[in-house]
């Protein structure tokens, strides 16, 4: 720890966290950034880490929330639970290892490849797949 003496002061700025500084008037409670600190109530120990963590009570367990409850609440303000939602799941399981495939197009042809795939409701990888066989070499 560096203390720097402010002239005509008996009082040291502390370049550190916490730390008690000993001043002609006694001792004082400082921050990292040199201001004087309201000294701790608590009386425990300063360098006993196990008993001030010890003096924090214990916590109780919390309650589970009512989620029917949350999103009745909600609904009558026009909210949508975002509990409930479409997501898309997998179709099937891979059964052998990916890579990736990144290729640039131009705007034109990729939309028409988006649009193939909406319609007849494929993924991309599905819809590559078709188009190689049906594809003749």
């Amino acid at each position: 720890m560096q203390l720097f003496s402010m002239p005509g002061n008996s009082k040291h700025v502390a370049c550190c966290y916490n730390v008690v500084v000993n001043s002609n008037a006694g001792e004082a409670l400082m921050s990292k950034f040199g201001l004087d600190m309201e000294p701790d109530s608590t009386n425990t120990a300063k360098s006993d880490m196990a008993s001030r963590l010890a003096s924090f009570p214990p916590s109780s367990p919390k309650t589970a929330i009512d989620l029917v409850a949350v999103d009745a609440a909600g609904a009558t303000h026009g909210f949508i639970s975002r509990e409930v939602g479409n997501s898309r799941k997998r179709r099937v399981v891979p059964s052998e290892p990916k890579r990736q495939l990144s290729i640039m197009m131009p705007v034109s042809k990729y939309d028409r490849f988006v649009a193939y795939a909406d319609r007849h409701r494929l993924t991309y990888e599905e819809t590559i797949s078709r188009f190689m066989d049906r594809a003749t070499d």
